[in-house]
C-alpha cells in the first residue's frame, strides 16, 4: 500500500474515532505513534550495498573466498549486489577472465565461474575451458571466435584499472559501496558482518554461527 493512501486511510479512521474531542489528543498521539511503529516494519529504510570482488581465477585464496562471496547475495538478497571483478595477478590466467567475459556474452558469466572454481581452479588450458563453455551449454563457435579475437580483452583492462585507484595489489581484495577497501582473504564472518552493519547500522552485529 503507498505511504500516503496509508497515512491518509489511518489519520481519517483516528479522526472519526475522536479527534472531535480535544480531550483524547494524548491518547490519540499515543495512538498514531504506534501505528507509525507499524509503518516502520511495513516500510523499512532500504538500504543497498555493492559488494565488489577483485580476483584472479589462478589464485587459491580466491576460490576460498569466492563461496563466502556468493553467500552475500543469498543471505541478503536483492539488497546486495555483488560484483566479481578481474585482477589478473599471474598473466598466464587473462585467458581465464576473458573466457569468463565470453561467457557473459552469452548469459553465463555466473554459471562460468561457479564451474571453474568447482572443477578447473588452477588450471588455464583453452581446451579445458571449451570442455566448461561446452558443460554450460553455450554456443561453442561464438565462445571460440570470442576466445580467439580477444574482444573481452579491454573489460578486463578496464577492471585493472579501476583496481589500480583501490591500490589493490593482492587477491582477493574487496571493495564495498566503493569506499571501504578490505584486502586479503578475510573470514567469511567478518564480510557477513561488514555487509550486515551497513544494512543494519542500528542492529548490534553478530556471526552467523551465533545467529543461528
Amino acid at each position: 500500500m503507498n505511504k500516503k493512501i496509508y497515512f491518509l486511510i489511518l489519520f481519517s479512521v483516528l479522526f472519526l474515532l475522536g479527534c472531535g474531542d480535544i480531550g483524547r489528543f494524548e491518547e490519540i498521539s499515543k495512538r498514531i505513534d504506534g501505528e507509525r511503529d507499524k509503518l516502520s516494519d511495513l516500510f523499512p529504510q532500504e538500504r543497498f550495498v555493492t559488494v565488489a570482488m577483485y580476483c584472479d581465477f589462478g589464485s587459491l585464496l580466491c576460490k576460498q573466498s569466492f563461496e563466502d562471496f556468493k553467500s552475500i547475495k543469498s543471505d541478503f538478497g536483492i539488497r546486495v549486489d555483488t560484483i566479481y571483478k578481474h585482477f589478473p595477478v599471474d598473466k598466464n590466467f587473462e585467458i581465464v577472465s576473458e573466457a569468463s567475459e565470453c561467457a557473459k556474452n552469452q548469459n553465463k558469466f555466473q554459471e562460468f565461474i561457479d564451474g571453474y572454481f568447482s572443477k578447473y581452479a588452477g588450471f588455464h588450458d583453452e581446451e579445458l575451458l571449451q570442455e566448461l563453455a561446452l558443460e554450460l551449454g553455450l554456443d561453442i563457435d561464438e565462445f571460440d571466435l570470442c576466445l580467439n579475437s580477444h574482444s573481452t580483452h579491454d573489460r578486463i583492462a578496464q577492471n585493472i584499472k579501476e583496481a589500480k585507484k583501490y591500490r589493490v595489489n593482492e587477491v582477493p581484495f574487496f571493495v564495498i559501496n566503493e569506499d571501504i577497501q578490505v584486502p586479503g582473504a578475510i573470514p567469511g564472518d567478518t564480510l557477513h558482518n561488514l555487509v550486515d552493519k551497513l544494512l543494519h547500522p542500528e542492529k548490534k552485529t553478530t556471526s552467523k554461527n551465533e545467529s543461528n
